[in-house]
């Protein structure tokens, strides 16, 4: 694996304001990227799931309960310190332009 390579997640339910998951996930790989001190970004790969498929739980009488769907995203990205072509994207205006949107 490419050391410029992370793969993170983040809770679906944290998108408040921002309801387009495709602006979120920039958004969120944007912020990423700058924490890691690069200031551009390609996403390699997005996936969505359910949380809470991953776990039962079981109530004192032994049944499984119900539980809400907690959709997740996991996202993997690709990190640079310079322009890669046009799958790359600027990770301080992707984060201006998309807090400005919203």
């Amino acid at each position: 694996q490419n050391e410029n390579v992370y793969t993170f997640h983040y809770k679906d339910r944290s998108m408040k304001k921002i309801k387009n998951a495709d602006d979120f996930a920039l958004l969120e790989s944007a912020k990423y990227s700058l924490k890691k001190g690069f200031s551009h970004f390609a996403i390699l790969n997005t996936r969505h799931y359910d949380a809470a498929k991953k776990r039962k739980s079981y109530t004192k009488f032994g049944r499984v309960s119900s539980k809400r769907p907690r959709l997740e995203t996991e996202l993997t990205i690709a990190c640079f310190n310079h322009e890669t072509g046009e799958n790359s994207h600027n990770a301080q205006m992707i984060k201006d332009e998309i807090t400005a949107k919203y």
